[in-house]
């Protein structure tokens, strides 16, 4: 059921996504990602080494899924519209670039915190430029378009899976209903089998009593003893 992206928090379900606070934490992280680039930018500038522009360049690339993923729910928002169909698919592919570029930037980073030594400024700019490109990507980037549920940070991924674990681990819905059905009685099959061979056992086993003569030398002795004459 969609919800207007108007609405407030008290008209939502639980779990479902609000446009206008996904608006917000975007427009909090593209902000973020271009402080990165900018600090970026000068630790490359003040070194040498080649590794603070591929820092740049990665938090370029997380500074425009960022603006893909606010320009798309500011779409939603001003259009009303739910945050399905091809915005959807390329919103989560930002988010999907994102997470290479961000890796990418952290590494290129950090190899700079160590060239520096910790010695002059670059760490700082360096250290300052993989937080911003951190925070940039886990508040923009990551905030693809949904109806409902966590983002793309690697808790939301996380939960996600456990939800999907959990739904093929459970039994469909109304299994034991089917199973009451078709055992009204409450008596498996295999019990009534057992029952009905425990049945022809005891009619065997009468049979067979009925059945069986008298043996033939007794009624011998007791003719011998009524013919024989008194002494």
């Amino acid at each position: 059921m969609a919800t207007s992206p108007h609405s407030g928090p008290s008209s939502t379900g639980p779990g479902e996504v609000r446009p206008a606070a996904e608006v917000s934490t975007t427009r909090l992280g593209a902000a973020l990602a271009a402080a990165g680039v900018v600090v970026s930018t000068v630790a490359a500038v003040l070194s040498p080494a080649l590794w603070p522009w591929i820092g740049v360049a990665a938090a370029a690339v997380v500074l425009v899924t960022a603006v893909v993923q606010l320009v798309g729910w500011r779409r939603v928002v001003v259009d009303d519209v739910v945050p399905t169909g091809t915005r959807a698919k390329v919103s989560w592919w930002m988010h999907v670039v994102s997470w290479i570029a961000v890796l990418v930037g952290m590494y290129a980073m950090m190899t700079v915190l160590v060239a520096s030594g910790f010695r002059d400024g670059r760490w700082v700019l360096a250290l300052t430029g993989l937080v911003a490109l951190v925070l940039g990507q886990t508040l923009g980037s990551t905030r693809f378009l949904r109806t409902a549920g966590p983002g793309g940070t690697i808790p939301g991924h996380a939960e996600r899976l456990r939800r999907l674990a959990d739904r093929r681990v459970a039994p469909p819905d109304g299994l034991d209903d089917v199973d009451d059905q078709d055992d009204p009685d409450g008596e498996d099959d295999d019990t009534a089998s057992v029952d009905a061979e425990d049945a022809q056992l005891e009619d065997s086993s009468e049979a067979v009593e009925v059945a069986e003569p008298d043996d033939p030398g007794e009624d011998d002795d007791r003719g011998g003893d009524e013919d024989r004459p008194q002494g």
